[in-house]
């Protein structure tokens, strides 16, 4: 890792002062492995890569997961636009007959109070999904930064191998860039197999 390089770096006048050559230092592969269930909820935000590793509360920022009030306005200008057309119907209305002024206005209030109900039902129903979705958020990161830190440093291979037997490995070799110095993010399917 890192700090092994690090700690390396520092021998070299030791390797010089015994005459032997210092091997090639090679930083070892860095990576997470995303689980097909944890997959899930970052293909459902459109997540990849260094999205994974932002955080529970920018993550929470980036899905939207705050009440929509696009949508409740909209509903709102549904509710003026039928009272303004009811409004604008009453001289005509009240031609054919005067009674049907007042039925128009007990028509307008009926559909407020329907839409007033159905702006609720959507507040309540985004917050419900706003919990759930925080606990898919927290779940993906307990999973990927378990501890706030690196997979590596918290979960051993013995972890993975018990999920997805020895091929994991085979897996892995052939999916992760032996070369690559940046962290990297390997996708599981249920079976062990990168996706």
């Amino acid at each position: 890792g890192p700090n092994e390089v690090g700690y390396i770096g520092q021998l070299k006048e030791l390797y010089g002062a015994y005459g032997v050559s210092m091997p090639a230092v090679v930083p070892r592969i860095s990576a997470t492995l995303v689980e097909h269930r944890v997959a899930r909820v970052a293909e459902r935000y459109d997540w990849h890569g260094a999205d994974l590793f932002m955080g529970a509360r920018a993550l929470e920022q980036k899905a939207g997961t705050r009440a929509n009030r696009d949508l409740l306005r909209e509903v709102g200008g549904i509710q003026r636009d039928v009272e303004g057309h009811l409004r604008a119907l009453e001289p005509e209305v009240s031609r054919i007959e005067r009674g049907l002024v007042d039925a128009g206005r007990k028509t307008a209030g009926k559909i407020r109070r329907e839409l007033e109900a159905f702006q609720r039902r959507i507040v309540t129903a985004q917050r419900q999904g706003d919990e759930v979705g925080r606990a898919q958020i927290e779940k993906l990161v307990n999973h990927v930064t378990p501890e706030g830190g690196l997979q590596e440093r918290v979960y051993s291979p013995a972890y993975y191998f018990s999920m997805f037997g020895l091929s994991l490995a085979e897996v892995l070799i052939e999916s992760l860039d032996p070369f690559a110095f940046a962290h990297q993010v390997a996708w599981l399917d249920g079976s062990g197999a990168t996706a």
